[in-house]
């Protein structure tokens, strides 16, 4: 694991980096320079080989738009020795593109149409594969919105499951109630009558006694 000073570096040196691109896209070229020269010297004293060979490649950039095509092409064919060292199709093609520059700046069309053209590939490819990204992306987003649809929709049925139950269960319990109270009202009747008719028997036994 890097250290707390080597991780600071190696910010030093991005921020570096960054900065010398962006004065030279702002064609700031003289500014660029010591920006880029200030970062190869931060990675060349913390062994930061993947900055060296960024900023190899933006140099010769830089030297290709002021002119120096000799220069740009010595760092250039340097950069392509460190760049066997990586696998990542953006180095390829920025590599490609600065390749152009340099050989059509010396009046090598050729040679400049080749990375040119190999540059365009590159960039293809890789428009193709973000495209493709895009597209399982949206797909995926697709997907989810259906799986949140349908939970919503289950959930929906779910709920309305258990309103019907609980309806149910009220009705039951409201039939249950509506059995007692009857069977209750019938024993009352019956009881009523049978203390009514023990009544009249009394009665009448007390009306034929007075006769």
């Amino acid at each position: 694991f890097p250290s707390h000073d080597s991780g600071h570096k190696i910010n030093e040196a991005r921020a570096y980096t960054n900065l010398g691109n962006t004065l030279l896209k702002k064609k700031e070229y003289t500014a660029a320079l010591e920006a880029m020269n200030t970062a190869f010297r931060i990675c060349g004293e913390n062994g930061l080989e993947v900055g060296i060979f960024i900023n190899t490649v933006n140099k010769a950039e830089l030297l290709s738009k002021t002119g120096d095509f000799a220069g740009a092409l010595e760092l250039f064919k340097k950069a392509q020795q460190m760049a066997k060292l990586y696998s990542d199709p953006a180095v390829s093609m920025d590599l490609d593109r600065v390749g152009a520059l340099i050989y059509s700046g010396l009046g090598d069309y050729k040679t400049a149409f080749q990375y040119q053209l190999a540059y365009q590939e590159v960039k293809e490819e890789a428009h193709k594969k973000q495209n493709e990204l895009l597209v399982l992306d949206w797909e995926a987003r697709v997907e989810r919105g259906r799986q949140e649809q349908y939970i919503e929709e289950l959930s929906e049925e779910i709920e309305y499951a258990r309103r019907r139950q609980q309806f149910f269960y009220a009705l039951a319990l409201l039939v249950l109630v509506s059995v007692f109270l009857g069977y209750r009202l019938l024993v009352n009747k019956h009881h009523k009558d049978r203390l009514q008719a023990k009544l009249n028997r009394e009665e009448s036994r007390s009306e034929e006694r007075r006769v």
